[in-house]
């Protein structure tokens, strides 16, 4: 799932659809447990019912099987600060500003919006550290 659709659902969907995505999600992952693919998507569920930290168990174990899987990295940094851990946010955004060049020329234009998103968290984060989220 692309990060875009994954914000998207998280704010639109009512808590009953985003509890029935989550359990496809969840039917997804144990059918393809090696799929870095479906445990972002997982992770991505969890985001979207505010679970933050089962979304940081599966984007962790998607990134364990593909570590430069953007989708997975953003998410993983988002459930992060939502989940109040300032110092691993931070890193976590600062991987997802290192992985930005494996973006190539196609994803230029979705590198761009999110290394301008990866800098506004990180400026949060470091100036306002009592206010992570």
């Amino acid at each position: 799932m692309c990060i875009r659709r994954a914000r998207v659902a998280s704010h639109t969907q009512t808590a009953s659809q985003a509890e029935l995505a989550l359990e496809k999600y969840r039917q997804a992952a144990a059918a393809n447990p090696q799929s870095a693919e479906a445990l972002s998507n997982l992770g991505w569920g969890y985001y979207g019912v505010r679970q933050y930290a089962e979304a940081i168990r599966a984007f962790e174990q998607a990134l364990a099987l593909q570590s430069d899987f953007m989708d997975a990295q953003w998410g993983l940094a988002l459930a992060l600060k939502e989940a109040g851990q300032r110092e691993q946010a931070i890193a976590a955004f600062n991987r997802v500003l290192s992985l930005l060049p494996t973006m190539g020329e196609e994803g230029k234009d979705r590198a761009a919006i999110l290394k301008r998103q990866a800098e506004y968290h990180l400026h949060t984060l470091r100036s306002a550290p009592e206010q992570v989220k």
